[in-house]
């Protein structure tokens, strides 16, 4: 017997032991629900947890009405890491459900053998492409996604340490998707962020990293990529004495952890799914059941383990199918707090984060809560968590439109709406919503029968038909959004062949920035990579950038990028024209040099959506007491005046020059607002304003500079808004 057989027959035996151990204390028939984690791992401890505590409370009652328990069958990764022979045994072993893999690799790397399983897939991985790549609508996240916890860090850097020179490390390809993320809400809400700085293993040392870095002194550096080498790079920068702020999401994982004392983890921030340091009542509660079964103190994988257990449990209690009942499931009382995957897009689970900020004791204190983007502070005695913010509202599960500050909102009517790479039915569906769901459009078509929304990260397209969607705001304020290429339509007789493993495979999976500042050099950033296999040879990308068609390409020469390689690549551009939002196609293997196999004139495409604006001379947030103006340019006397409840630009308004303000009237809020839109054709010709909480207002300068504003909290006596001017 050789050595690979062995440890296959051991992986058998060991599942077979654990499921009849099982099943000889049990009378009853039972549910085998999958765990794709060790032995002693995080998931399988929070997932064990949940199982024993519902099968102490005597089981569910299926939809049957018969009496269930729970049992665990639980297969770990080989000693050469691969889930391939866990995934097979748990396919054996007739699991009604997986919880798990850990990590987006791990889920990247087996995804066609967890969809042949033909269950729900509950992973515990964070990456933003996840579910966006997936197709089967069996995979779930049990934990809030990757873009909410860079929003979540975003919020907290820009606004509560008010940090304006502040750089990303991305130490392997791993953190791109974070890393976009985060940059993007950085921008969103007005911050500045310096070009990302990308560790190249091959050509460099952790050493020369840290020095690279260190020579900048930002004052606060966030860090995307894997666990072990985040710690290395730590190491280093505390030891150059760096001591600005640093921030990682890894931060909870061991291999970030190992050999970290708590003087060295002091000040650390991370942005989790939960912490053990929240205090709301489900929370504590999770914390002191976990301590007293395990000895130990549990982190936010095993939080991730135990609720999807719960949704689990209590979709097997519904008639539908498990996978259409974990779609119906609204607020089950989990440790992360409410899970609604039914009011959640399609496959999340959650939307909870805890940003945290460890102290030398070795603990840690939750600097702010978010759900579903919404700021909430802890009670601290039990009581719900208290809304402090008012963001865009989520979806609710009837078609009713809840009033909101800014925008224009579409809410589904029909049962499931496909949502379309482009304005017609000839356009590939990216995925679809669900009766019910509320979503932000942010353009449409000339006709204004189609319209435009975020999905996924991409750009989506959704049907406006009366019977299939209704409409909250004024669709002719939105921008007019230039419909793609059609499809080139394929063989009518056989499908189009795909690329095989023995082929190369390229793609593009990210670009940024999300803003480009006018007039100036902007390299668009962009992630590539060979999915396939062998070696793509020369490859070139390009693009043609609006306003103006202004086309950029590059080409990565000979040999390419190898099986799996991914590359950052930049394409320079600079834009001027009319400031907005516009849309491009990013073209992969542009002179068709890569052999991908047959069919391979269908070259990859990825359409990069950015807002083209000016750059700001100052930008922050500020508290005016009645009676009190400010100069926000720099230029002659005071640009805004506050007093009783109404803000004034002192001085005769000269439309588009001087001494103006008014109310947007274009439908955009304070992040989507851009220099052309602050403007007397939109709103803003008026001396004075009466003001009101969430209002975004435009203004123009004693100095002519342009400028926009949102009120944060106002009464008569006082008013706090964040605002920047453009120079």
């Amino acid at each position: 017997m050789n050595a690979r057989t062995a440890v296959r027959l051991l992986a058998l035996l060991s599942m077979a032991l654990l499921v009849m151990g099982t099943v000889g204390a049990q009378g009853e028939p039972a549910f085998r629900i999958g765990i794709l984690d060790a032995l002693d791992g995080p998931l399988s401890a929070g997932a064990q947890l949940a199982i024993n505590q519902i099968n102490a409370a005597g089981g569910i009652r299926g939809a049957d009405g018969q009496q269930y328990h729970l049992e665990a069958v639980i297969q770990g990764p080989d000693v050469q890491g691969s889930l391939s022979t866990a995934i097979g045994n748990l396919s054996n072993a007739g699991v009604v459900a997986v919880v798990g893999p850990t990590t987006g690799d791990q889920v990247r790397n087996n995804l066609q053998a967890l969809q042949n399983m033909n269950v729900p897939v509950l992973t515990a991985a964070i990456d933003d492409t996840l579910l966006a790549n997936e197709s089967t609508d069996r995979l779930f996240r049990a934990r809030s996604a990757e873009q909410l916890h860079g929003q979540a860090l975003a919020n907290i850097i820009v606004r509560d340490f008010a940090i304006t020179d502040m750089q990303t490390v991305l130490l392997d390809p791993s953190g791109t998707a974070g890393q976009v993320g985060f940059a993007l809400a950085v921008r969103q809400l007005g911050g500045q962020l310096g070009t990302a700085i990308i560790f190249d293993p091959a050509n460099e040392t952790i050493d020369n990293l840290v020095r690279r870095v260190t020579q900048r002194t930002p004052q606060a550096l966030v860090l995307y990529g894997a666990a072990d080498v985040a710690n290395q790079f730590y190491i280093g920068l505390r030891a150059a004495q760096y001591s600005g702020i640093v921030a990682y999401g890894g931060a909870d994982d061991p291999a970030f952890r190992a050999g970290l004392s708590p003087a060295l983890l002091d000040g650390l921030i991370a942005p989790l799914s939960w912490s053990y340091a929240l205090t709301d009542e489900s929370s504590e509660q999770f914390v002191l059941d976990f301590a007293r079964a395990t000895g130990r103190v549990p982190g936010a994988l095993e939080a991730a383990g135990y609720d999807a257990v719960l949704l689990i449990a209590a979709g097997l209690q519904r008639p539908q199918s498990l996978q259409e009942s974990l779609l119906a499931l609204s607020n089950i009382a989990g440790a992360q707090g409410p899970l609604s995957p039914s009011r959640l897009p399609l496959g999340e689970t959650s939307d909870s984060v805890a940003v945290v900020q460890f102290t030398a004791s070795g603990g840690a204190q939750v600097l702010a809560r978010f759900e579903n983007g919404i700021r909430v502070t802890e009670a601290g005695d039990g009581r719900p968590p208290v809304v402090i913010a008012t963001p865009t509202p989520r979806p609710t599960n009837t078609p009713t439109f809840t009033p909101t500050l800014d925008g224009v909102y579409a809410t589904v009517l029909s049962q499931a709406l496909n949502v379309r790479t482009g304005p017609s039915t000839v356009y590939d569906i990216l995925g679809q919503l669900r009766n019910g769901e509320q979503v932000r459009l942010i353009g449409a078509n000339l006709d204004l029968t189609w319209g435009v929304l975020n999905f996924r990260g991409l750009q989506g397209w959704i049907s406006l038909a009366p019977n299939l969607a209704s409409v909250a705001g004024d669709l002719r304020t939105l921008p007019v959004v230039a419909a793609p290429p059609t499809p080139t339509p394929g063989p009518t007789s056989t499908p189009a062949p795909t690329a095989t493993p023995s082929q190369p495979d390229v793609v593009v999976l990210s670009a940024v920035p999300a803003v480009i500042t006018w007039g100036t050099l902007t390299n668009v950033s962009v992630t590539v990579q060979n999915a396939g296999a062998g070696q793509t040879g020369q490859v070139a990308f390009a693009a043609s950038f609006d306003p103006g068609a202004v086309f950029s390409g590059i080409t990565i020469p000979a040999p390419g990028l190898g099986s799996g390689q991914s590359q950052v690549i930049n394409l320079p551009v600079t834009l001027s024209g009319t400031t907005g939002f516009y849309s491009t196609v990013i073209v992969a293997d542009l002179n068709n040099e890569v052999n991908e196999g047959p069919g391979e004139g269908n070259n990859g495409s990825f359409i990069f959506n950015y807002k083209l604006d000016r750059a700001t001379s100052s930008a922050g947030t500020i508290t005016l007491n009645s009676g009190v103006g400010i100069n926000l340019d720099g230029l002659g006397g005071d640009d805004l005046f506050f007093s009783g409840g109404t803000m004034s630009a002192p001085g005769v308004c000269s439309p588009n020059t001087a001494s103006c303000i008014g109310a947007l009237t274009v439908g955009l809020d304070f992040n989507s607002a851009h220099h052309d839109a602050i403007s007397s054709a939109n709103g803003v010709s008026l001396n004075a304003l009466g003001l009101a909480f969430g209002q975004t207002v435009g203004f123009i300068t004693d100095g002519g500079k342009r400028g926009v504003l949102r009120v944060d909290a106002v009464s008569a006596s006082s008013v706090t808004f964040s605002y920047r001017v453009y120079l």
